[in-house]
């Protein structure tokens, strides 16, 4: 299925927070290797509805993304609120990620990716692009190449918060802790060389699930 990507220039999603404009994609622009895919990932059903409901194929200039360098009122873009940088053909959408650069000439963009053992943190110049980790080994080898990192975690008793791991202090994002912190506020996930990994609580309706898929690829 063709990937189909969603701009919102006045996102109303209370994470985001204002002066935050978002991007959503559908689940085609994700890695299959993805230990969330299926397996209990936040996105799934209702938020991957999204992008598929109201976002455009887009696979050459991304027009309204890059709209977004000048759009009144934003000053932060979180990309992929769901979905990766990722082709239907699990290439990386190169387009995208220029698009993506673009905007961050004018304005920070921050994003998450799953695919970034395929990536380099340079193929999107400008940008602040997460590594996004389930496990100690995936933190390592993220910081050894170079990216910031994020991790999924249960917040429970085998929970990677408050450990050292690659040299950085594993962090839970403060908009899981303090109902008054939004990613427009906090801005921890758009500092490209911070010394810490942030750690997201698995939640939703599928946390159950997504907590045993970090646990089985822990232990694999």
């Amino acid at each position: 299925m063709t990937v189909r990507t969603l701009v919102v220039e006045s996102s109303r999603n209370g994470k985001t927070g204002p002066g935050c404009a978002v991007t959503y994609r559908t689940a085609g622009s994700c890695p299959s290797t993805c230990p969330l895919m299926a397996a209990g990932c936040y996105a799934r059903g209702r938020i991957f509805g999204i992008p598929a409901r109201l976002g455009a194929e887009d696979g050459s200039s991304y027009a309204a993304v890059r709209r977004l360098a000048d759009a009144p009122g934003v000053s932060l873009v979180r990309a992929n609120v769901c979905g990766d940088v990722l082709r239907e053909d699990g290439t990386p959408d190169r387009p995208y990620l220029a698009a993506l650069s673009a905007v961050a000439a004018s304005v920070p963009v921050f994003t998450y990716t799953h695919a970034w053992r395929s990536l380099t943190p340079e193929d999107a110049p400008g940008v602040t692009v997460n590594a996004s980790c389930e496990s100690i080994t995936d933190l390592v080898a993220a910081a050894a190449a170079g990216w910031p990192t994020v991790v999924s975690d249960t917040g429970e008793g085998d929970s990677l918060i408050g450990s050292t791991v690659a040299g950085r202090r594993v962090v839970q994002c403060p908009a899981q802790t303090r109902p008054d912190i939004t990613c427009a506020s906090c801005r921890l996930c758009a500092r490209p060389n911070r010394a810490a990994t942030v750690a997201f609580v698995v939640h939703g309706s599928g946390r159950a699930l997504a907590a045993r898929s970090i646990r089985q690829h822990r232990e694999s």
